[in-house]
């Protein structure tokens, strides 16, 4: 998870720097691209729904497997349907905020780079998810954009904006643990009085 978001970074920095040393019409290419994005754009859905669904229907059939609520270790459809449903209300209720921060605040994309942050990012996040190796979709996504963004120029990137997002990223797993172990703390001290 710490490497991914720079693996994107680093394939988004070379496809951007291969794409501007093809680039020859620009009003071509915008439409071009433009075409081209509708397809990268629909293969990111898709890998971020392989990914990240699946890390929340593994852990909701953990749980159920662990309070022997399933007694086998495959997924239940209630759960998949669950999870489809509330990853793609999450997408639409949030989403609008998260691309406006993704695609207008660290850099200005335009339908090149668009579509070279898609490809690069979906190329790692459908790898990791063949592998068994669980990223994130969004982390993954904000290197690639950095990384085209960074292409054009390091005075492209808004740096200010990339330092907030490491800050939460860093404080998102430890803030987590200790957020889960004061309530295993809580429910252990309450359940045995119940």
């Amino acid at each position: 998870m710490i490497a991914s978001p720079l693996i994107g970074y680093f394939l988004a920095f070379v496809f951007m720097k291969v794409l501007y040393a093809y680039q020859k019409n620009s009003k071509k290419n915008e439409r071009l691209f433009g075409h081209l994005q509708i397809g990268s754009a629909s293969i990111i859905a898709l890998s971020h729904g392989i990914n990240d669904a699946q890390k929340s229907m593994g852990l909701i059939t953990l749980g159920l497997f662990a309070s022997k609520l399933v007694t086998t270790q495959s997924i239940p459809l209630w759960v998949i349907l669950a999870c489809a449903i509330t990853m793609g209300l999450g997408t639409a209720s949030g989403g609008v905020r998260i691309i406006k921060t993704v695609g207008f605040s660290i850099t200005k994309l335009q339908t090149m780079q668009g579509f070279a942050a898609e490809m690069s990012a979906s190329c790692v996040i459908l790898s990791a998810s063949f592998l068994g190796m669980p990223i994130s979709s969004t982390h993954m996504i904000v290197g690639s954009v950095t990384g085209v963004g960074a292409a054009k120029g390091m005075h492209s990137v808004s740096w200010g904006i990339m330092k907030k997002l490491s800050v939460a990223w860093a404080l998102t797993l430890p803030g987590s643990a200790l957020i889960a172990s004061l309530f295993t703390v809580l429910l252990e001290w309450f359940l045995p009085k119940l």
